[in-house]
């Protein structure tokens, strides 16, 4: 149950950073234009890119916890032979440590961010800044989700 949960809540993501990603390339696309033919460009344009561009590398990043696509360092996980499901267990509590700090300081952060607007949109930074809890609430679900199949297939397996 979990599990499909998790897929359609990644498949959701995927669609959103192909959205964000298209309009990137748009709003990119128009303002090399707008300053190429006019000589002038969207005053908004830069900052909106520039937010659209910090969204998709954090909605991403919990799309890769989710695939377990994320950076590791695999040496010494590969030559413990006996105990790498103690060690992968290990690994994935240190990760989820990280994203639960990710998400205490994100929403901090947000949330100081409440008083500032932004320079060209008419949006409260705390906006833009929300997707740094957004996406550790988001790992931290996909490594439980990881965790508790993990245990699961490790309890059906010992049977």
């Amino acid at each position: 149950m979990l599990a499909k949960c998790a897929k359609k809540l990644v498949n959701v993501l995927e669609s959103i950073v192909y959205i964000l990603m298209v309009s990137l390339v748009i709003i990119l696309f128009s303002q090399v234009c707008m300053r190429y033919f006019l000589g002038k460009g969207f005053v908004w344009a830069e900052e909106l890119s520039r937010v659209a561009f910090v969204w998709i590398i954090f909605i991403t990043i919990a799309i890769q916890v989710y695939y377990q696509k994320y950076l590791a360092i695999t040496f010494l996980y590969d030559k413990i032979k006996r105990h790498q499901k103690a060690a992968y267990f290990v690994v994935q509590c240190i990760i989820l440590v990280f994203f639960v700090f990710l998400t205490y300081y994100g929403t901090e952060y947000s949330i100081s961010g409440y008083a500032k607007i932004s320079a060209s949109l008419p949006v409260r930074m705390c906006w833009i800044y929300m997707v740094m809890p957004i996406s550790g609430v988001l790992s931290i679900f996909f490594i439980v989700n990881d965790l508790i199949n993990t245990c699961r297939n490790a309890g059906e397996a010992a049977k």
